[in-house]
């Protein structure tokens, strides 16, 4: 499956939905510009019922990226916690939701790796 197609959405969603649930609710919006069919809005959906992704028009907070930059990442080829620190990723909105999910978060990259032997990167 191509990364960030719908296929890779879809897979993602399920192995994400077997998480225990986030301490709270939020959305993590992503932006993915210059991908190979254009820009990608996607969002992690963090509940206290369910952890997921979904495409709501509006997250708590966004995270701007390259298409290079976010290959990397899923590749395992870069951090994202570097690229913040380096200002390759663009953060708008309530920048607590990423403080206060942190350890969701690594437990989601770390889900979400079990896919890259699936997934075609280009």
């Amino acid at each position: 499956m191509r990364y960030l197609s719908n296929d890779w959405f879809s897979a993602a969603d399920t192995a994400l939905n077997a998480l225990a649930p986030a301490p709270s609710n939020a959305r993590v919006g992503f932006i993915i510009t210059g991908g190979p069919d254009g820009d990608i809005r996607y969002n992690l959906r963090l509940g206290a019922e369910s952890v997921g992704i979904d495409t709501e028009p509006t997250p708590d907070v966004a995270l701007t990226l390259p298409w290079s930059l976010a290959v990397a990442i899923a590749t395992g080829e870069a951090s994202a916690q570097r690229a913040v620190l380096d200002g390759e990723i663009r953060i708008s909105g309530d920048v607590r939701v990423l403080l206060g999910n942190n350890d969701t978060l690594g437990v989601i990259d770390d889900k979400l790796a079990g896919l890259r032997s699936e997934t075609v990167f280009s």
